[in-house]
């Protein structure tokens, strides 16, 4: 992935957390069936809204709390410290770290009896999610590569966890946030060049 696309996805993650506070908690469709599409192309059909989610990786897991599903959070990775809330969980114990975010064991993540296992794409742990899908677990790629892949996501982890309703609160609120940044930035002809570094 470009260093630029990493810098927007980071960017929009941030809003993401940011605007969380925005959230409706209104009615979602926490007790019916919902299919959804991952990033690997791959059809999920979930049939009631988990309560056991594990996460691979620590964009993953904002997205989660994001949209508000962080309660149903049991496990992430050694790397997830964001928000606040991960790193008490991991303390008190509501919240177990599974290990490493590349190539993850499948020992620590079964040992949570998930319902829904939200994996990231690109080679970090799609290994992994092969293995659980065999062995019966249900789970979700997530690979975003643009600002829109990362709103999409946004979607599919609402739909995924029964929080569909405050995914697409929260989306309305960042399109509106980037159309307005846009907008203001669309005629500036003096553009800084940014330097990001990742996984060094």
């Amino acid at each position: 992935m470009k260093k630029q696309n990493w810098l927007i996805i980071a960017v929009i993650l941030a809003i993401v957390i940011g605007s969380a506070s925005l959230i409706l908690l209104n009615g979602s469709n926490k007790d019916k069936s919902v299919t959804v599409v991952d990033d690997d192309g791959t059809e999920v059909t979930i049939d009631s809204m988990p309560q056991r989610i594990v996460s691979l990786s620590p964009s993953s897991t904002e997205l989660l709390f994001a949209v508000g599903a962080g309660d149903q959070v049991v496990g992430v990775t050694d790397f997830c410290d964001y928000p606040q809330e991960v790193v008490t969980g991991k303390s008190t114990g509501s919240i177990t770290s599974i290990g490493n975010y590349w190539q993850p064991a499948i020992e620590p993540i079964a040992a949570l009896d998930p319902d829904l296992v939200i994996a990231s794409g690109g080679g970090a742990s799609d290994e992994a999610a092969d293995r659980l899908r065999h062995m019966g677990y249900t789970v979700i790629v997530l690979n975003p590569q643009t600002v829109n892949d990362v709103l999409a996501n946004l979607e599919v982890v609402g739909k995924a966890t029964g929080h569909a309703n405050e995914a697409s609160t929260l989306i309305n609120s960042l399109q509106a946030r980037i159309d307005t940044i846009a907008s203001k930035i669309a005629t500036v002809s003096d553009k800084p060049q940014v330097y990001v570094e990742i996984s060094a």
